[in-house]
């Protein structure tokens, strides 16, 4: 097998998208035979229609803040940010510039380089962007500390549901981040124990922690370097291709291949919980070839810190958010492999559950691993079966601008109110250039009203947007 690299060829002609892509047969392929298989194999299930991501920019400096960027950049940039999710959803998604604008210097002096929310309402003024599925209108300030200083996104229910973004930087892969929440992504966080991998979310320990941002693996997490997708994000959008389920019973060795192999290759492992079916555990190979893929459509400076030593990881369903994952981390274990397994390595899981790393094979970008998993009821392979645990809001609530969609109605309940707690989780820890907010107040101007009946509007994302109660 081959270490395969994207290069993105820049042009100015319009993105078209591509005939829809078949969609793959349901039915389960069998290994082996029907008596002794050791797992089967799913094809993907995506989620969403095939389409082209509209992205409306709009670049506004306040006076006395200077451009440090050029349409141009945003533009080039948006080409990098399309060649990455074409390439990881096998053509599904593209993104394309439906206009990007000049640098505004607005003259209503209400409109603050330091208030994202009338920042957004003076683009959504400006650029008569009407929301819709797929359109995206993304307000851009200059990177300056007279400016907000946190990127954010409206967080939409699927694939298709376009929304909002605020950049205050031009990044490809703070673009990528921020369109991934509107596209129904969450962050890719991390759990450490103190004395195991596993644990319950229903009454987490005080010996473990929760960190937002703690996948180093994942452009959802604390990667700033384009790095193939996870095996959580592929789940999210229903496009894990080649989805290995082991048999119950006895260990059962499987080969995978890295995450960069492509979207047809045998990637990703996966299985529930047999006795908490809720929970669902992912297996992936990230060998260290993984942070070459992207190096020829952008070369990111944090790669030297993002691209770590190959290693197999383990994550499962997220305490927070169940419908996104957090990677496992060994315990007691702060270095650079904390995420990872190596040969020789076992991770023992709660009711049974095990993974030990048989070998890896740099040169072939594939790893062993052995996985049991035990039986249900009568014998047989349980199934994984949706959460009844609603996911938390954390993190400040977006200031709602005058003249942009209402994000819910005027119960006087607060988020923080309506937020349970949780034992042994830890505050969000701010992503690096973000400035976290405060968890127990709302920001200037919000309303800090909302009704767990009527949710007419978008939910915004700040240091981890919430899917709030619906």
């Amino acid at each position: 097998m081959h270490a395969r690299r994207i290069v993105l060829i820049l042009g100015s002609a319009a993105l078209a998208l591509a005939a829809a892509i078949p969609g793959q047969a349901s039915a389960a392929v069998h290994r082996g035979s029907a008596a002794t298989a050791p797992y089967r194999v799913e094809a993907a299930t995506p989620k969403g229609q095939p389409a082209v991501e509209e992205v409306t920019a709009v670049l506004v400096a306040p006076r006395g803040i200077d451009p440090d960027y050029t349409p141009e950049d945003v533009a080039t940039h948006l080409q990098q940010v399309d060649a990455y999710y074409a390439n990881e959803t096998n053509g599904r998604v593209h993104v394309h510039a439906a206009s990007i604008s000049d640098w505004q210097v607005p003259d209503d002096p209400s409109v603050r380089c330091d208030d994202f929310a009338s920042i957004n309402a003076f683009a959504l003024q400006y650029s008569g962007f009407t929301p819709g599925p797929d359109k995206h209108l993304m307000a851009m300030v200059p990177e300056n500390d007279a400016c907000e200083r946190f990127s954010n996104a409206s967080e939409g229910e699927g694939v298709n549901d376009g929304g909002f973004l605020f950049m205050d930087v031009d990044l490809p892969t703070t673009f990528s981040h921020e369109l991934g929440h509107n596209m129904s992504l969450f962050h890719a966080s991390s759990v450490r124990c103190s004395d195991s991998w596993d644990y319950d979310e229903h009454a987490m320990p005080a010996s473990c922690a929760r960190d937002e941002y703690g996948n180093d693996a994942d452009l959802m997490g604390n990667a700033y370097t384009f790095l193939p997708f996870t095996a959580g994000t592929l789940d999210r959008l229903g496009l894990i291709s080649h989805r290995v389920v082991p048999t119950c019973g006895s260990a059962r060795r499987i080969e995978i291949s890295t995450m960069s192999s492509g979207f047809d290759a045998q990637r990703i492992i996966s299985f529930a919980d047999p006795r908490d079916p809720s929970v669902s555990w992912f297996v992936q190979y990230r060998d260290v070839v993984d942070g070459q893929e992207y190096a020829g459509v952008y070369d990111s400076p944090a790669a030297p810190t993002d691209v770590r030593p190959s290693g197999v990881q383990l994550s499962r369903t997220d305490p927070l958010y169940p419908e996104a994952t957090s990677i496992a981390v060994r315990p007691g274990d702060t270095s650079v492999m904390a995420e990872r397994l190596v040969p020789g390595d076992r991770a023992d899981l709660r009711h049974g559950m095990s993974v030990s790393v048989v070998s890896m094979d740099e040169d072939a970008h594939q790893a062993t691993v052995d996985v049991t998993v035990p039986c249900g009821a009568g014998g047989r392979t349980v199934e994984p079966t949706a959460s009844t645990t609603r996911s938390v809001p954390s993190g400040a609530i977006m200031q709602q601008a005058a003249g942009m969609p209402a994000m819910w109605a005027t119960d006087a309940v607060s988020p923080i109110e309506a937020m349970p707690a949780m034992p042994g989780m830890s505050g969000m820890s701010a992503r690096s250039g973000m400035t976290p907010q405060p968890a127990t107040s709302a920001m200037p101007g919000a309303s800090v009203g909302r009704s767990d009946a009527a949710f007419p509007g978008p939910r915004w994302n700040v240091a981890r947007i919430l899917r709030l109660p619906s």
